[in-house]
């Protein structure tokens, strides 16, 4: 197997992973913090990785040339993203979170219409109705029988997702001048001060915030450098190996690590819910990405 795809699937296994380790984090922990410090401990790292390694101009970025992807790539695609998927991971199952975060596709779709003068085809649509489909079913709450109503924390999974797919985008406006090791400083730089400055109104005492460092363990450790360290540092070494697309197809597999990994280590269980709404997302995937498959496919008869 070529070096390339193995750095990119143990990146989608390590992203994969994260939703699970989330579970074992200090639940005296708020998500914005888990959001903040995971953040801060990625971009300390990769500020270190990148001045040791010397791999990175920034003189190129303008912000009125860079501004909107910078904004999509980091405080909206990254900052934002990170706390709502956080704040609705905490309640919902690993399981069922893995495939919510997934509507990112949805996202690509629309904004690359929108921004990138894409052209929409009809597979497209259809993927964007099953997939919506599937995150729907995902996110009713049928605790209560008589009264079918939408729970909150999947949809913040969902929205957080939707919003990852906008971080895509602006990794695409900017990825002609900038390389994968560049794009990822810039895009906890941005995230960064949109969730020190979230943190900062909400608790208004630098004191709370302080002290909630105390309750940062090993689990927080191994989850922050593994999904804000590790796994980028793999996706851009992986980008010089292999092509952009290939690398897509692997980061599919990201939901199905963390089905896998929770069924293990959360003793969670499949349900007719789960399942249904997994197979319209996995569906509408399969619709959208359609000609990726049949690339794949057809490079691996001819090899």
């Amino acid at each position: 197997m070529n070096l390339g795809n193995i750095y990119a699937l143990i990146a989608a296994f390590l992203l994969g992973a994260g939703v699970v380790l989330l579970k074992f984090l200090n639940s005296n922990l708020s998500p914005l913090m888990i959001s903040t410090y995971s953040i801060l401990l990625g971009f300390i790292l990769m500020t270190i990785h990148i001045l040791i390694t010397k791999q990175n101009d920034f003189k190129k970025f303008s912000l009125k040339k860079h501004g909107l992807g910078f904004v999509f790539l980091g405080p909206l695609g990254t900052g934002l993203a990170l706390f709502l998927a956080i704040t609705g991971l905490q309640k919902v199952n690993a399981s069922t979170g893995g495939f919510l975060i997934q509507l990112d596709i949805v996202a690509c779709i629309i904004l690359g219409v929108i921004l990138l003068k894409e052209k929409i085809k009809l597979n497209h649509w259809i993927g964007i109705c099953l997939t919506l489909i599937g995150a729907l079913s995902l996110s009713i709450d049928f605790s209560n029988i008589n009264e079918i109503s939408f729970s909150t924390s999947s949809i913040c999974v969902a929205v957080g997702g939707f919003l990852f797919g906008v971080a895509i985008i602006g990794n695409r406006l900017m990825n002609e001048e900038f390389n994968a090791l560049e794009l990822t400083w810039l895009r906890l730089a941005g995230a960064l001060p949109v969730l020190m400055i979230s943190s900062f109104i909400a608790y208004k005492d630098i004191n709370i915030i302080i002290s909630s460092i105390k309750l940062l363990d090993i689990w927080w450790m191994v989850y922050a450098v593994s999904n804000f360290y590790l796994a980028y540092i793999l996706l851009a070494k992986a980008s010089k190996l292999i092509e952009s697309w290939k690398i897509g197809a692997i980061l599919k597999l990201i939901p199905f690590f963390t089905l896998f990994l929770s069924f293990i280590l959360l003793n969670e269980e499949l349900n007719l819910i789960l399942i249904l709404g997994s197979l319209f997302i996995i569906s509408g995937i399969l619709v959208i990405d359609i000609e990726l498959f049949m690339k794949i496919f057809k490079k691996n008869n001819n090899d």
